[in-house]
């Protein structure tokens, strides 16, 4: 398959699997036009002041679990200051469609997941969506904004005073933080102000840098901890002075896995801690315990949904709720308000919201209630559009509660809707490329062994029905590597006359090396958090340590051989030592080292330019190969994190261990044997570095090495690097194993190589999209492809 061929491919690849998603995870618009506005029987409000606090990545055990350091919260709680919830949020599970939530009331779809990493500066156009945000601003209230500048994005000239701090340099957890604090005594003091948004970012960037377990988390959670109980204290006192009423509410936008991230729907990432606290709730019998009790993992406190929280606010704080907000008031707030007509009041107004989206969306349903209703059914049902909830003659609020219970999960299902005119266009293009490169590979590769190659990726596309295998996808590579890698040493064996310990020791080494490999990092859904090679690290700096020092000496011996010491490869060597002292800057977190950790990784990179530069002129084709392996393994040394540059050393003695000996000579189907090999370790390799399918998987902490300012580009172009370090490694290989072929030998292993990866690639991309499209109402649907 020539060039141009794999290129087209591609393109066609790409527009498909671009028609795919916008189908399945489908942008979505709002339900009704415009901005609610207050209505006669709005119920009055509870307080006039607010609070808002969000500590990013604030997962339930972080306030609620046995090993929480939120001390002084605990004790709020047994003091009855505070009242404490489990609210879930939805996916994705990433800060952008949170706050969308957390202001809407409404479900965000995954375009926002990608518009929280390259939405512009400028007003964004969710800005124009209803909010209780907005609701304030309507009526004439002053909100000041410090944290996160999403906000501003979000929010663009809703607040009187403001300060944004970026939340995607990751390596910073105190300043981002401090920031934020500074500005809360002014703020408080002065009377300019009806509502305060704080949004902390330290807890989050310290998920992403070293994982929930952290030594720093605990210590942040007393920080957060010591924040809370100085703005309750200094407002209970100013509210006796003032005559003012303030709310303080806390809550989490998402969690983190076991390795920090988040982006995913498992309970790790979507149960997030939520309380609001004032003096008023004292004496309404919460029932409140501590330690809490563990309903289900991540479960402590009563189990909401996060977009509860905005009728809840809205209501309490006298604003009418956002128009296409799907919440409804939990419950335990309704005794905040002394009076049962103001309860209910509260009920109508919630469930007239609901019901004016239910209309919008012909949506209806029929249910046994004694609401007034204007049409009843020969059973005695009413249709929820038809319940009269203007009507004060008769109702109680357990049945408006169940009818909001009702609506809510009507509106809830209709938000999942797909576009399956674009699902179908996407899934014909997925399919027609896959059609294509296998006619062509079979038209081309007609020997027993190359048509038996297909099982490859046959196998694989099995697998893409199954919810399981595609979360633990790790484990169908790791078993074709190992086969793979064994039956390559024992063809190799056979083919010594008496035995050769050199090679046998080859083939012990290989597989050995493969060992440590699938060990490095754990990963998938089922596996993630156990104990592995990078944890072990950590617990051993000095061995640690040791595998830093034969990673680097590794690295200076094959640019030393590569390069002959010859002046045009000057540049790599400098670009060498820059990688040597930025990682050493980081991994000893000298505060004399940290001033040049954004010149280091620019520096390297400037010099691995000039040296690829001059490398490429001197047009040998050795010196091509060279230069490939090289670059890739200097981008990798870079770009990878601290605790897996030893994985380095394993890949290089794996690709040694592949090489011909002397001794032996292989069949063409042996060779084609090692390019599959080198393709199946490419996947292998992805997930021995801790990456996952899921969205969550993704790691922005080398992101940002070398970045001075936030540019959505850079950033991008630095995850996908950091990301895909393993697939970059061994396709240098494969181009060095092709290039060393003797004559027309090499361009006939690389079409061979490039027609296996393009059959590999377009099988599977159609296999999982035809798999969603069947399986798209399947419970977990979101949770495996996320």
């Amino acid at each position: 398959m020539r060039r141009h061929h794999v290129a087209l491919l591609c393109l066609l690849q790409l527009a498909g699997l671009f028609f795919f998603a916008r189908g399945f995870f489908p942008l979505q618009k709002a339900a009704l036009p415009g901005h609610a506005s207050a209505h006669p029987d709005d119920v009055p409000a509870v307080f006039d002041r607010l609070i808002f606090i969000v500590i990013d990545a604030l997962r339930s055990d972080f306030a609620f679990g046995p090993d929480s350091a939120m001390h002084t919260l605990h004790s709020k709680i047994l003091k009855e200051e505070v009242l404490a919830f489990t609210a879930r949020a939805s996916t994705p599970t990433v800060t952008l469609p949170r706050l969308k939530c957390l202001t809407t009331g409404s479900i965000s779809g995954f375009l926002d997941a990608i518009l929280n990493l390259a939405e512009p500066d400028g007003a964004s156009a969710d800005s124009m969506q209803d909010s209780w945000v907005q609701q304030q601003v309507a009526q004439s209230r002053k909100i000041h904004m410090y944290g996160d500048d999403t906000w501003l994005r979000l929010f663009p000239n809703s607040f009187v005073e403001s300060e944004g701090t970026t939340s995607f340099f990751v390596s910073d957890f105190t300043d981002v933080d401090h920031n934020v604090t500074r500005h809360i005594d002014p703020a408080m003091s002065s009377p300019n102000w009806d509502t305060i948004i704080l949004h902390y970012l330290g807890l989050d960037h310290i998920g992403h840098l070293s994982g929930p377990s952290s030594v720093h988390m605990p210590l942040k959670q007393k920080e957060m901890d010591t924040i809370i109980d100085q703005i309750h204290m200094f407002i209970r006192d100013q509210d006796k002075t003032s005559g003012h009423s303030t709310a303080i509410m806390v809550v989490g936008d998402h969690g983190m896995t076991a390795t920090g991230n988040h982006g995913g729907a498992s309970d790790a990432e979507t149960q997030t801690a939520a309380f609001l606290i004032s003096d008023r709730l004292k004496g309404l019998s919460l029932k409140q315990t501590w330690p809490a009790q563990q309903d289900a993992e991540f479960s402590f406190y009563r189990p909401i949904l996060q977009s509860d929280l905005v009728p809840m606010l809205s209501l309490l704080t006298g604003t009418p709720i956002p128009i296409n907000a799907i919440g409804k008031i939990p419950a335990a707030v309704l005794p905040l308000w002394s009076d049962s007509k103001d309860r209910l009041a509260a009920l109508r107004q919630n469930a007239r919201q609901l019901q004016r989206l239910l209309l919008a969306g012909g949506i209806s349903k029929f249910i046994g209630t004694e609401l007034p209703c204007s049409e009843v059914d020969s059973m005695g049902s009413c249709d929820l559009v038809n319940i009269d909830f203007a009507d004060h003659s008769s109702s109680s609020e357990a049945d408006l509660l169940n009818a909001l219970e009702q609506m809510q999960v009507l509106l809830k299902a209709s938000s999942n809707d797909y576009n399956l005119t674009d699902m179908a266009v996407g899934l014909a293009l997925l399919g027609s490329v896959a059609v294509v490169a296998l006619t062509c590979y079979i038209k081309i590769h007609t020997s027993t062994s190359e048509l038996a190659f297909l099982l490859v990726p046959a196998g694989h596309a099995a697998t893409a029905f199954a919810s399981s295998f595609v979360e633990e996808e790790q484990v169908y590579w790791y078993y074709l590597t190992a086969a793979f890698l064994l039956g390559l040493q024992l063809f190799d064996l056979s083919q010594t006359s008496r035995l050769d310990l050199k090679t046998a020791g080859r083939a012990v080494i290989s597989l050995l090396l493969f060992r440590l490999l699938r060990r490095f990092n754990q990963t998938g859904q089922k596996f993630a958090g156990m104990d592995d090679l990078s944890g072990w690290f950590k617990n051993e700096p000095a061995l640690f340590e040791r595998a830093l020092l034969a990673t680097f000496l590794a690295i200076v011996l094959l640019l030393a051989r590569q390069s002959h010491f010859q002046l045009h490869w000057t540049p790599l060597w400098l670009a060498l030592g820059s990688i040597a002292a930025f990682k050493f800057a980081v991994y000893t977190q000298n505060t004399a080292l940290q001033e040049n950790l954004l010149v280091q990784p620019a520096f390297a990179w400037l010099m691995m330019a000039c040296g690829a530069v001059l490398v490429f002129l001197r047009r040998t084709p050795s010196s091509r190969v060279a230069l490939a392996r090289m670059l890739v393994v200097l981008v990798f040394c870079l770009q990878a994190r601290l605790e897996n540059l030893p994985i380095l050393l394993l890949l290089l003695g794996l690709a040694r261990s592949l090489r011909v000996p002397d001794s032996v000579t292989r069949p063409v189907w042996v060779e084609q044997s090692v390019l599959v090999t080198l393709c199946i370790l490419q996947q292998s390799t992805f997930f021995a570095m801790g990456n996952s399918n899921a969205l969550s998987g993704l790691d922005l902490s080398q992101a940002y090495n070398g970045v001075a300012s936030y540019n959505a580009v850079v950033v991008g172009i630095l995850l996908f690097l950091s990301s895909f370090l393993g697939a970059f490694f061994w396709q240098a290989e494969i181009f060095a194993w092709t290039q060393h072929q003797p004559g027309s030998l090499g361009e006939d292993r690389l079409q061979f190589a490039r027609s296996f990866m393009v059959v590999l690639s377009s099988v599977y991309a159609f296999a999982l999209c035809l798999s969603c499209y069947i399986l798209r109402h399947h419970l977990f649907i979101y949770s495996v492809c996320s």
